[in-house]
């Protein structure tokens, strides 16, 4: 989801055998040239009892056109 300059979202990773695998929250701030975020993955498998999740943070630049196109046609929530 993107929000002009707020993105965040939620997933849930299964591995080939259908088995619940983990679980991945993120947020980030989003602008035309860069975006930073934060991420954590909170394991759901048997692994769970050795580890406690990981962390992740990002930082993406974007380069050329062809982002500045997807940057603009992303789909926006609407304002309330």
């Amino acid at each position: 989801m993107k929000e002009d300059w707020l993105a965040f979202g939620l997933w849930y990773r299964n591995n080939l055998s259908v088995r619940p695998d983990a679980l991945i929250a993120m947020i980030g701030i989003q602008k035309e040239k860069f975006q930073f975020g934060y991420s954590f993955d909170f394991s759901l498998s048997n692994v769970s009892a050795y580890s406690y999740g990981s962390h992740e943070i990002s930082l993406t630049f974007f380069f050329g056109e062809l982002h500045r196109r997807l940057f603009n046609n992303a789909m926006v929530i609407p304002k309330m």
